[in-house]
């Protein structure tokens, strides 16, 4: 199986243009020829093959990198037993140029012949990478040197190098971005690179390696590294939330009936319609429904519509009445004793932050009849924000700091931040030249602030409207679940 990856390499613009092109292209080719990474034991003479001359007798640091011996002795134990034969040689070939010093000034030649010694971009470094050592060295270089020459054999210059000195052999290629056939410049885009992935695939089926799956690498799951991350430590992420919210209904419910009803009763919305290809639920809050197939994916077949059928038949439970210590009281949470000055029952922006990070557990009831049975649970509408607890800490933080209530409160003090930002930028355009860079650093720092007060206003008015509509739906189905177990009490049901 084989990766691969291309970009461009832009030289520095100045007014020594010849200099600067030999120094870039020279950078890359001492990278990819660096001797300690393309030798087993030693240096040996390289392969070449080409149509240009010999012209001019300097590299630089490019290809020294590429033969770097370092990256391509034998040193390493691991790699004795992947060669087949005595590799005291050297994994670099010229394709269409020298494959050693030369090919920098031969680079520099054909830009020079055809007049692109201007062009910003001087040439384009690719790699092909395999895993770990599924091939030997000569094998690796054998397909990288077929595959440089199917996509640039018959217009570019191509060195090609193949690396020993990582936990996996890798090729590396370098394109002189100028066509010595017709002098125009290399155009990499996507349809060139994926042309680049189909040839490398191609290859590694010849020579009996594996290939990507195109199939399973497309498939992503729509978010980024981050939250992906978030998922697999078992953070309080959507996608665990709802998994959760799954496991604790399906062990109080005997049917699929009472499974809709206790996802109800949890303030989740759910769709498990036989008639329907995919069920989704969703909680209050959510603009997108969670499909069970993603949690399928993830968390394994107890997840899928046979697997809930089947749970359910194992954990029935005839009592779907919601437990009394599953349920959020409204008013402790009220009546708490707040760690900060003024009313208690304080309203408004302040008030809904407050009583947020009571329901998240950061401001413990510690006075509360209720803390030891509720300290635990956290509500399900709420529970997805605990991955931004330091961003609402923060924005708690500013609101108690100027104990705003209102949205003109906070309009105001926008205002204000805005204003101070206005003062230090004009502070900060008039410092002299001679000014220090301590005092340069410091009024950067406080810039930065600034503007990150700005935006945290704007954060803060549109969360304090998310927890306005959050609390008053938390609230009603509070006020509903009492009433509910009032009449079961009275029956003496419990």
């Amino acid at each position: 199986m084989a990766v691969t990856k291309i970009w461009c390499h832009r030289r520095q613009m100045s007014r020594q243009v010849q200099a600067d092109v030999k120094k870039s292209i020279s950078d890359g080719i001492y990278y990819v020829t660096n001797p300690d990474k393309t030798t087993v034991e030693g240096i040996a003479d390289s392969e070449s093959e080409g149509v240009m001359a010999d012209v001019f007798n300097s590299l630089t640091k490019g290809i020294e990198y590429a033969s770097d011996s370092d990256k391509t002795t034998k040193e390493i134990a691991e790699l004795e037993s992947c060669f087949s034969k005595d590799d005291d040689c050297r994994y670099i070939t010229g394709i269409n140029c020298s494959g050693s010093e030369k090919a920098i000034d031969e680079f520099v030649l054909v830009k020079k012949q055809w007049g692109n010694l201007d062009a910003e971009i001087t040439h384009y470094h690719g790699i092909q990478s395999f895993m770990g050592y599924e091939c030997s060295p000569e094998t690796a270089h054998e397909i990288g040197v077929e595959l440089a020459r199917r996509l640039w054999g018959d217009r570019f210059q191509v060195v090609v190098c193949t690396h020993i000195n990582k936990d996996n052999v890798h090729n590396h290629f370098i394109v002189n971005a100028t066509s010595f056939a017709d002098g125009k410049r290399y155009y990499d885009n996507n349809r060139t690179y994926y042309k680049m992935r189909y040839e490398s695939d191609m290859l590694c089926e010849i020579y009996g390696l594996s290939v990507v799956d195109t199939v399973k690498s497309r498939k992503g799951t729509g978010r980024g590294y981050y939250y992906n991350s978030l998922d697999n430590k078992g953070a309080p992420t959507r996608l665990n939330i709802a998994k959760e919210a799954i496991d604790e209904a399906v062990s109080r419910a005997g049917s699929l009936e009472e499974l809709k009803e206790v996802l109800h009763q949890m303030e989740f919305e759910c769709d498990f319609s036989l008639n329907h290809k995919h069920w989704t639920i969703r909680s209050f809050g959510w603009d997108k429904c969670i499909r069970l197939s993603k949690l399928e994916e993830k968390f394994g077949e107890d997840y899928s519509k046979l697997g809930i059928y089947n749970r359910l038949g194992e954990e029935r439970k005839t009592n779907i009445i919601p437990q009394p210590d599953k349920i959020s009281p409204k008013k402790p949470l009220l009546r708490a004793r707040l760690p900060y000055k003024g009313n208690p029952f304080t309203k408004g922006i302040y008030g809904r932050y407050i009583r947020w990070l009571y329901m998240l557990g950061v401001l413990p009831n510690k006075k509360s009849r209720y803390t030891a049975r509720y300290a635990v649970f956290v509500n399900y509408v709420v529970r997805d924000d605990l991955i931004k607890i330091n961003h609402i800490l923060e924005e708690a933080r500013l609101v108690s700091k100027y104990r705003i209530e209102t949205g003109e409160q906070l309009s105001e003090l926008q205002s204000g931040f805005r204003e101070e930002l206005s003062a230090l930028q004009e502070k900060k355009s008039r410092l002299p030249k001679t000014a220090s860079a301590e005092e340069k650093k410091q009024i950067n720092a406080e810039i930065r602030q600034k503007k990150r007060e700005v935006k945290m206003c704007d954060n803060i008015w549109n969360r304090s409207l998310d927890m306005a509509d959050k609390l008053k739906h938390i609230n009603k189905a509070e006020n509903g679940y009492s009433a509910q177990i009032k009449v079961i009490k009275k029956g003496g049901l419990l």
